[in-house]
Parts: C-alpha cells; sequence; structure tokens
C-alpha cells in the first residue's frame, strides 16, 4: 500500500512538471529575477557608510517593518489589476533600476538607509506578486494543492542562496558598489530574457489557437 501511495504521488509530482504553467513560474522563481537578495547583506554594511549599529538597527527592524507592510498592501493593489508574470518581471527591473541608482550616492548614513528600506520594499512587492502568482498557478480544487504550493515556495527560495554567494563574492571584491552593480546587472538580463520568453509563448499560443476555419475567415 505505501508502495502504491508514493508511486502514485511521485507520478502526480512529474506531471506538474510538464505543466506548462507550471514550468513558466518556476523559471520565473529559480531565476534570480526579482530575488532581492542584497537584503541578506545590507545589514552588514553599515561600517561601509559610516552608519552608526543603533540606526542599522532600527532601519533593518522598525524601518523594514514599516516599509515592508506598505509594500505588501501596494503589490496587492497593484496584483489586482496587471498580468502577474509580467508585473514579477517589472518588478525586478523596476527594483534593479533603484539598486543601481545607488552607485550615484555617497557613502553615508543617508544611502544606507535608502538602499535598505528601498530593497526591503522591493522584495515584499516581490513576495506578494509572488504569493499572488502561486496561487493562481495551483487553482481552485487541486488535489496536489500543497505540494504544488511547496515546490514552487522552495524554488523561490534558491535564488536567496545562491544570489547570496554571488553579491558576497562581488563585495569581497568591489566593495558595496560591486554587490549593487553585480546584482542589479544579472536581475535586469535575467528579467529581459524572461520577458521575451513570455512574448514568444504568448504568441506561439496565440497561433495555435488560429483553425484552419478561422485562418480561412480572417482571410
Amino acid at each position: 500500500l505505501a508502495r502504491e501511495s508514493f508511486g502514485g504521488l511521485l507520478g502526480a509530482i512529474m506531471a506538474l512538471f510538464r505543466r506548462s504553467d507550471v514550468l513558466v513560474v518556476l523559471l520565473l522563481f529559480g531565476l534570480p529575477s526579482a530575488s532581492f537578495t542584497l537584503t541578506n547583506i545590507l545589514s552588514g554594511l553599515g561600517r561601509d557608510f559610516h552608519t552608526p549599529e543603533s540606526t542599522v538597527s532600527l532601519l533593518n527592524g522598525a524601518g523594514v517593518t514599516f516599509a515592508g507592510v506598505l509594500a505588501c498592501l501596494l503589490g496587492g493593489w497593484l496584483c489586482a489589476r496587471l498580468p502577474l508574470r509580467q508585473l514579477y518581471l517589472g518588478i525586478g527591473i523596476v527594483g534593479s533600476l533603484f539598486t543601481l541608482s545607488l552607485l550615484l550616492l555617497g557613502h553615508n548614513p543617508v544611502t544606507f538607509g535608502i538602499a535598505t528600506l528601498g530593497e526591503n520594499a522591493f522584495q515584499a512587492l516581490a513576495f506578494t506578486t509572488m504569493t499572488a502568482l502561486t496561487l493562481r498557478t495551483v487553482g481552485h480544487g487541486n488535489p496536489l494543492a500543497a505540494t504544488e504550493t511547496s515546490i514552487l515556495g522552495a524554488t523561490a527560495n534558491f535564488p536567496l542562496f545562491y544570489m547570496q554567494f554571488v553579491d558576497s563574492h562581488a563585495y569581497a571584491a568591489r566593495g558595496p558598489a560591486g554587490a549593487f552593480a553585480t546584482d542589479a546587472a544579472i536581475s535586469i538580463m535575467v528579467c529581459a530574457g524572461l520577458l521575451g520568453l513570455l512574448a514568444f509563448l504568448r504568441r506561439r499560443n496565440s497561433l495555435a489557437e488560429l483553425t484552419p476555419a478561422t485562418m480561412e475567415e480572417s482571410h
């Protein structure tokens, strides 16, 4: 009985990976499109920006909480009005441009505050969209809802793991500027590629929906 149960479960899980919508969302979550991993190293960069530890703690406590709440509320409003996949990638691009803009600012407590609050706000906005996209993908009445949600959630955490190594190495080589530039450049390139993929899939699906009869009518 156990073998039959696990066999059926594995078969159902493998069926998930044959669904094109699930594969697209796995790509969006698994690639560093809107992970904003800089939030994991910013709390340790206070000295680079001549920021007292008390200010660092305040920003990463109450400041981040307040910024995250506002971003989540904005994310809920945006998710109800925009296509979720494009919104998720758009957040990644705009957030990366924000990261690049930090390179124009000096290394001072004000810049550190802007970076900390801004990066965490964009991450919260991305997480809100990610949650909506997960629920949309799982859908209603799905017998594997919990399994599918867990798989998508684990995939979304993957970039937070490997991009932290990338950002840390970039910081070791060129300081905060290296970490900011590397993280933003990778995210923009990935988002641009995924937007191209979505456009290709949308065009292919549109062509597939054209039956011979409808093609004759259009001619």
